[in-house]
């Protein structure tokens, strides 16, 4: 951050005695929109850059990093396969939007833990993790749920609200595996 500091520095500097010395030319005008073009450019990759590392730093440290209740973490398809047993228990339609085309389904999942230690579901607000699927291959993605966990040699249920459905749900996705809705 203090490298691309130091680059836009003279830029902005270069740009803002450019538009005093000459403000009614043309090719001043062209030198300072560019100056700044560049310069604001250069800002917003570095910040994009940086709330991107900062955001991955999070998730691996999250990962890495034991819970203090010693749970397993579970963030994807082999963590979910290996720790937890996982059954479509139920649809259920909630309402039907006026154009008659578009519902809102509230899905209740099964989540078995036969470990001696919790397991903990994470990512689940994260797009693209928990997806309702009809039968044509259209997804629609849960607008958001907390991490779920299921403690040591117990089940559990837990349910999954998706809005704005077209087609007759067949089958939910939790981390990229598929379960057959009843």
């Amino acid at each position: 951050m203090k490298k691309t500091m130091i680059r836009i520095l003279p830029l902005f500097l270069l740009a803002t005695s450019l538009s005093a010395y000459g403000k009614d030319e043309g090719d001043n005008k062209s030198i300072v929109r560019e100056a700044m073009k560049k310069a604001t450019s250069t800002v917003t990759s570095s910040v994009k850059n940086t709330v991107s590392g900062i955001a991955d730093g999070l998730e691996e440290g999250r990962e890495e990093g034991g819970s203090v209740d010693n749970a397993v973490i579970v963030n994807d398809r082999a963590g979910l396969t290996a720790n937890l047993e996982v059954k479509a228990l139920s649809l259920e339609e909630r309402k039907e939007n006026a154009d008659g085309k578009k519902s809102a389904y509230v899905v209740t999942v099964a989540l078995k833990n036969d470990l001696d230690v919790p397991v903990r579901l994470t990512n689940l607000s994260k797009r693209g993790v928990v997806l309702l699927i009809d039968a044509d291959g259209f997804a629609t993605n849960s607008p958001g749920s907390p991490d779920v966990t299921v403690p040591a040699k117990t089940a559990i249920k837990t349910t999954f609200d998706f809005n704005n459905v077209e087609g007759r749900p067949a089958s939910i996705r939790l981390h990229e595996q598929n379960f057959k809705l009843p």
